[in-house]
Parts: structure tokens; C-alpha cells; sequence
């Protein structure tokens, strides 16, 4: 006679594992990155990859900038802490990011010691980053989605470091040091490239899982994302440029890049329908990003082309009497009328 032992019957009666293998839907995800991107985007963290400062709450929408600014903030602090000490180099990477006009009025509410109100104070931003703490342990709670986990640690991990190395010193310190820097074009240009071309190429990750089908793939999508959002932007510059145009002959080389800009994309449509039997899907990847190359250089051309054409010679003139006329304007010799007392 068989007696089975305990570990035989514990195993027979013991309750079944449940697993949840359910897709989360995209919603729930997008509104899950949602309070990490408001989080970053209303961060008073100063200027940002040094663009303006009036685009600073636009720039830090994207995952990629707000990373890039965390390590671009780290190599400066490094950099000038060989020759100052950390105290000073600290110093200085405040005063470079706070030396905008737009910051003027909040550096003299730091000398005048007036409270600060709204994205300011670091207890209401504080209270905030408490209530949407919830996002963020339901995202990393996930299974897999690899990706969105990867986002908002972009977000978060910047978020955290910046709140450490600007926003808060910031808040405590009693005087913001006014410098005069010049900041660096190529790396505002290449931060806000980076950024477009990771969101081109998640918007066709995301629009094949969302709306493709098994047998479409991501250069597919990827040439459909890219043509469509290239087409637009380019359409309408190519249609201002041509009102401004005063010949045929000026617009014989941006309609060429103009055509060319629109015709790259359909390569990557036709990459995507080439079967790997005959080509491995890393070489398809490497001729992706070959494309996209060219069709990043064909866009700065056609953009400089129909640049030229909007500020034309005569249109530069009458910029520069302007120029000439608001650098000659002394206010001092003007009359001052007795009303304007009571503006206060």
C-alpha cells in the first residue's frame, strides 16, 4: 500500500499560484508618467541645457533633456571644481543657471527676503511629490514594461538630483551672485535633437503596439511617424517661405531639399518590408539610423535655405535701423510727465 508523504500531500492541496498575465493599457501608463513629467517640468531649476529660460517648462517635458541637464550640471560641477573649491564651483553653477532677465525679480525677492509662492516653495512642491507618490510605486510595481520604467527613472532620477544639487541650496541660499555667461548654441541644439529623435522613435514603438498589426514593424512605423510630423512642420515653412520670395530662381534648391525631406522617409517604410532571410535586423536597425542621419542633415538644409529667404537683405536692413535707432535712445533726456507718480 502506497502512504504518500506530507511533502507529496502539501503539494497536492496546496493553493494554486495566481498570476496576472493582463496587458496594461497604454492610459494607464501615460497617466502614470504623467506626474513624473509634472513633476520635472515644474521644477525652478533655472535655465536648462542653457536655452532660453522662457522654454525652460517646455524643454522638460521630454525625459531625454531632463537627464541630459542632470549629467550636463554634474560635468560642469566637476569641471570647475579643479580649479575652485566645491563651495565656489557650487556657487557658480547657481549664478550661471539663474542669470537670465527672467529671473531678476525672483534674485531681488532673495535679497529683500520676501516669501516665495507657487512652483517657488519647496514645501508645496514638496506636498505634491508626496500625493503623486503612488505613480510612481504603481509603475515600478509593473511586470515588464521595460521602457515606461525606464522613462520615469529618467524623470525621477533627474528630478532627485537636481532637487539636490540646484532647487534646494537655491531655497535656503540668501543671495543668487549675478554673472554674465555666454552659453554654448551647439549644446542647446544637440540636447534638443537628442530629445526629438528618442521621441520620434517611441512614437513608433508606441503607434505599432497600439494601432500595427503582428506583420508591421517599427521602420515602418517609424517612416510613417517621421513623414507625417516631418511633412507638417516642413509644409508650412516651405508655404511661409514662398510668400516671401521674390523669384522662382530662390526657391529652385529648398524645393529640391523640400522634396527630398518628404521622399527619405518612405526608404525606412521599405527597409521595414525586406525579409530577414535576406538581411539581419541589425543591419536594418544600422541603415535606420544611416536615414535618419541623412534626413536630420536634409532638414538643417532646407531649414537654413528658407531661413535665407525670410530674412531677406532688405528685411535685415530695416532690422538693423531699428537696432541702431533702440541702442541711441538715452531715456534720461526725456520728459518726465507728473502723472506717472501715481503708477507707483
Amino acid at each position: 500500500m502506497f502512504i504518500p508523504n506530507h511533502s507529496t500531500l502539501n503539494q497536492a492541496y496546496a493553493e494554486p499560484i495566481i498570476t496576472s498575465s493582463e496587458a496594461v493599457s497604454w492610459p494607464s501608463l501615460f497617466w502614470g508618467l504623467v506626474p513624473f513629467a509634472i513633476n520635472s517640468m515644474t521644477q525652478p531649476a533655472g535655465i536648462v541645457c542653457g536655452a532660453d529660460a522662457n522654454v525652460e517648462f517646455l524643454l522638460r517635458s521630454s525625459p531625454v533633456i531632463c537627464i541630459l541637464d542632470a549629467v550636463l550640471i554634474l560635468i560642469r560641477l566637476a569641471y570647475e571644481w579643479h580649479t575652485k573649491s566645491f563651495r565656489q564651483a557650487h556657487d557658480y553653477i547657481i549664478s550661471s543657471r539663474f542669470q537670465s532677465e527672467m529671473y531678476i525679480v525672483f534674485k531681488q525677492s532673495k535679497k529683500n527676503k520676501t516669501e516665495l509662492t507657487g512652483r517657488n516653495d519647496t514645501y508645496v512642491r514638496a506636498v505634491i511629490f508626496i500625493l503623486t507618490l503612488s505613480q510612481f510605486i504603481k509603475i515600478f510595481a509593473f511586470g515588464g514594461i521595460t521602457w515606461t520604467k525606464i522613462i520615469a527613472g529618467l524623470y525621477l532620477g533627474s528630478f532627485l538630483f537636481i532637487e539636490a544639487i540646484v532647487v534646494w541650496p537655491v531655497s535656503k541660499a540668501k543671495d543668487i551672485h549675478d554673472i554674465q555667461e555666454q552659453n554654448q548654441p551647439i549644446i542647446t541644439y544637440t540636447s534638443i535633437a537628442l530629445a526629438v529623435a528618442f521621441m520620434l522613435w517611441f512614437a513608433s514603438v508606441v503607434s505599432k503596439d497600439i494601432f500595427g498589426q503582428p506583420h508591421h514593424t517599427v521602420p515602418q512605423w517609424a517612416g510613417g511617424v517621421i513623414g507625417s510630423i516631418g511633412a507638417l512642420f516642413a509644409a508650412t515653412i516651405f508655404g511661409y517661405s514662398c510668400r516671401h520670395c521674390t523669384s522662382t530662381a530662390d526657391l529652385r534648391l529648398p524645393a529640391v531639399l523640400f522634396v527630398l525631406f518628404l521622399v527619405t522617409p518612405v526608404s525606412f517604410y521599405i527597409l521595414g518590408r525586406i525579409t530577414l532571410d535576406s538581411i539581419t535586423v541589425s543591419w536594418i536597425y544600422l541603415i535606420c539610423v544611416i536615414l535618419s542621419v541623412v534626413w536630420v542633415c536634409l532638414g538643417v538644409a532646407f531649414a537654413n535655405e528658407t531661413t535665407k529667404i525670410i530674412k531677406r537683405k532688405e528685411k535685415s536692413q530695416n532690422r538693423k535701423r531699428v537696432e541702431q535707432a533702440t541702442a541711441c535712445y538715452n531715456a534720461a533726456g526725456t520728459t518726465k510727465p507728473g502723472w506717472t507718480q501715481w503708477l507707483g
